[in-house]
């Protein structure tokens, strides 16, 4: 289990190891609106103009296509020890989000 100090720094960017539980430091942040944000990868339209071409089959490609490419950066990342890398690195992480519309 955690105490409430281990939890509360858990909620940032940055969240520490916690080597008691087997977990490394992980970076959250990864603003991938328009795809997985690292030099490699594939960039989409945003939301609203994806959105507007009400084409569900070409929604659920793109998802398919961050989806396959975040984890592949994220496994390389791992691959290199740079796991959770601290910022401005963003986009090295798992965990991906989009702002809402």
């Amino acid at each position: 289990h955690t105490n409430l100090t281990q939890q509360i720094a858990q909620l940032t960017n940055e969240g520490p190891a916690l080597p008691d539980l087997g977990i490394p430091m992980y970076n959250w942040l990864n603003d991938d609106e328009h795809g997985v944000k690292q030099a490699h990868a594939t960039s989409f339209p945003n939301g609203c103009n994806l959105g507007a071409s009400w084409d569900k089959k070409l929604l659920g490609d793109v998802g398919l296509a961050i989806g396959v490419e975040a984890r592949g950066g994220y496994n390389g990342f791992v691959n290199e020890g740079n796991r959770g890398m601290p910022m401005p690195d963003n986009g090295v992480g798992i965990t991906l989000y989009s702002p809402n519309l």
